[in-house]
């Protein structure tokens, strides 16, 4: 009975080590899998106001990319674009990272997107601290990239108009984490909009202010700067620059009008969690 008891034991045991190393590969597998791939997200978005010449308009967001061509991830990107054939690209900043930096990645990133479909460029918190900034734009401007600080565009089509702005990021006029970001944000804002009418989207780097933009009116906004909240549990992100820890804007839709990318890169060592990589494409529909 003893020896039996004892068989018994040690392959129960044996069985739980079992179980626990191939849960433990698992996680590393799906641990590595969100580190290494981009994921094509699909929206649908319905906004109210959208011209009907605009319904069916379909962007692609990219957002916090910097720099990185480890693992063919730019590569991935630029093939998957080529098969959306998108109408527009939104890049919502850190193109090119200011602590490792290496602009001649980010700028052929960017000159190879242009080559898809036309980018609209707004500048995130790592460009806004770069020393050649101002040459930085002249080449993303040479690309063909419309670069929007405090700026904005207007888009016809069919007789239908949109209006596609762009403000700073609030680094460019005040210190990184001051109690002035948000005033600087509103300033920049409310100079962008002045005199402007009909459907807004806006390309901004920082989530972390969308009851400000919502208060301002505008009708559709995008987002990145958060990285999906870098370790994802149960669907919500543990941390965010700007929003410290459990951030209430880090992915997705929110409020049916402020898209926000996880982003495409890093900037930091320590590896996501639970929170892949993403291309994010929408189609806007007039609701």
């Amino acid at each position: 009975m003893n020896i039996g008891c004892t068989r018994i034991f040690k392959k129960g045991y044996i069985m739980w080590w079992y179980i626990l190393g191939a849960t433990v590969l698992i996680f590393l597998i799906y641990f590595i899998w969100g580190n290494v791939t981009i994921k094509i997200k699909y929206l649908k978005v319905e906004s109210k106001g959208l011209p009907p010449a605009f319904s069916g308009l379909k962007i692609a967001h990219v957002s916090d990319v910097h720099n990185t061509k480890k693992w063919g991830k730019t590569e991935k990107i630029l093939s998957a674009l080529k098969e959306e054939r998108v109408d527009a690209i939104f890049l919502t900043g850190d193109l090119i990272d200011s602590r490792l930096t290496d602009e001649k990645a980010g700028l052929a990133f960017a000159e190879n997107l242009q080559k898809i479909a036309q980018v609209y460029f707004v500048l995130g918190n790592h460009e806004a601290r770069l020393k050649d900034l101002d040459k930085i734009i002249q080449k993303l401007k040479s690309f063909g990239v419309i670069v929007l600080i405090n700026s904005s565009v207007e888009i016809e089509k069919q007789g239908d108009k949109i209006t596609i702005l762009g403000v700073a990021d609030p680094v460019l006029h005040a210190k990184y984490r001051s109690k002035r970001e948000r005033e600087v944000v509103e300033k920049n804002l409310d100079e962008t909009l002045s005199c402007k009418t009909g459907y807004t989207i806006l390309l901004s780097h920082r989530p972390e202010h969308f009851d400000l933009y919502e208060s301002k009116g505008i009708n559709l906004i995008f987002a990145g700067h958060a990285h999906g909240g870098q370790w994802r549990f149960f669907g919500h992100g543990v941390f965010a620059p700007g929003q410290g820890i459990f951030p209430k804007y880090t992915a997705g839709v929110i409020d049916g009008r402020c898209i926000i990318s996880r982003g495409t890169g890093d900037h930091t060592p320590i590896p996501r969690v639970a929170n892949p990589r993403e291309l994010v494409i929408i189609h806007c529909k007039s609701k």
